[in-house]
């Protein structure tokens, strides 16, 4: 019997050196890598699996780059950042692993109860590999996979609508010129932030501490704080460029006071990342996002702002800059999975974008 593979403790002095692989995080955390793997089983595909590290960025991107994703979640730097933080909403209890099967990469992680639970694959049948992987006696969950190839899987899986997660898509000229009645409030924002006398300028990766006390701000005026995005936070702008993001600063009186990071999702999509702001200054949100949309190249058509983990305050907020389409999600679980894992409810409050 495998041990199971539990959460290790994630401080922000070595969340860096983890996800670079310059340190190995403890034993009972690591991904169990024989020399021999055997084929399409879930036995198989748990015996490939290796943790993902920053040296691992040009093949996972490569498979990005061929097999463009429409979830917000396929992204290298997305993986990267995430990957000593267990998001409630995942039941995570492992850092992020991958393995290369049939063609195809698979990208996932084990929960508590040390089950395997993947993205969808990335390849050219990604649903083909979900129905031949489905049929092991193994329990098996897929996480955040997008309508396409759900739909594409037999009945002998359950699949399941996830709403939490579904990704918002919003149309960047839309934002970027923000006419019409139904952005009228967005504008009245903006005006009246625009009255500090903002300036906006490029993110680098030498700005990590005034965005981490940025971060510390939103954080003190929330009611309820959970400090749930901090080490991914951390891991994004310690590898900023290593990692190509991108992203702006906004400065009042010379100091920063807030920020967004983002990157290309596939070829007409950007994705956003992280939006922080000190609520001190009335419409600095609303102001960050529209100069952020002003900041992506042309090329890019639409913006994706992720999920709203179905907190309240965040789907408000998301609703009011008029998405116009959702990238819907679902999870299939194989007849074997059993769902008595912990569940933590804990809940982050409304952002205020």
């Amino acid at each position: 019997m495998e041990p199971p593979l539990a959460p290790y403790p994630v401080s922000l002095s070595n969340v860096s050196t983890i996800a670079s692989g310059e340190a190995a995080p403890p034993p009972e955390t690591q991904v169990r890598t024989p020399a021999k793997a055997n084929s399409l089983t879930v036995r198989g595909v748990r015996q490939r699996m290796k943790l993902l590290t920053l040296h691992d960025q040009p093949l996972i991107n490569a498979y990005f780059t061929k097999y463009q994703p429409s979830v917000c979640e396929l992204t290298f730097a997305n993986l990267l950042n995430w990957n000593s933080t267990y998001p409630h909403y995942l039941g995570k209890a492992s850092p992020h692993c991958f393995c290369e099967v049939d063609g195809h990469l698979l990208i996932g992680f084990y929960d508590k109860l040390d089950r395997l639970k993947l993205y969808q694959p990335v390849g050219p049948e990604p649903e083909k590999l979900i129905v031949e992987l489905n049929r092991e006696s193994a329990a098996l969950k897929w996480t955040c996979v997008e309508e396409s190839i759900a739909k594409k899987v037999g009945p002998e899986s359950e699949v399941t609508s996830d709403r939490d997660n579904d990704d918002y898509i919003y149309d960047l000229r839309e934002i970027r010129a923000l006419s019409g009645e139904k952005f009228h409030r967005k504008r009245t924002y903006i005006k009246h932030c625009q009255e500090c006398h903002p300036a906006v300028v490029p993110l680098t990766g030498a700005m990590t501490e005034s965005c981490l006390e940025v971060n510390r701000k939103w954080l003190m005026d929330k009611e309820h704080p959970h400090d749930t995005d901090a080490t991914a936070l951390e891991i994004a702008l310690t590898h900023f460029d290593e990692l190509r993001l991108a992203g702006i600063g906004v400065l009042i009186n010379g100091a920063l006071e807030s920020f967004a990071i983002g990157e290309p999702l596939n070829g007409t999509t950007y994705v956003s990342h992280f939006l922080k702001a000190n609520y001190d200054f009335p419409g600095l949100f609303q102001y960050t996002a529209y100069a952020f949309a002003q900041f992506i190249p042309p090329s890019f058509t639409h913006l994706n702002k992720e999920q709203d983990l179905g907190l309240e305050g965040l789907r408000i907020a998301k609703e009011g800059w008029c998405p116009c389409s959702m990238v819907r999600k679902f999870t299939i679980r194989n007849a074997n999975w059993v769902t008595t894992a912990p569940h933590n409810t804990a809940k982050q409050g409304p952002t205020g974008e």
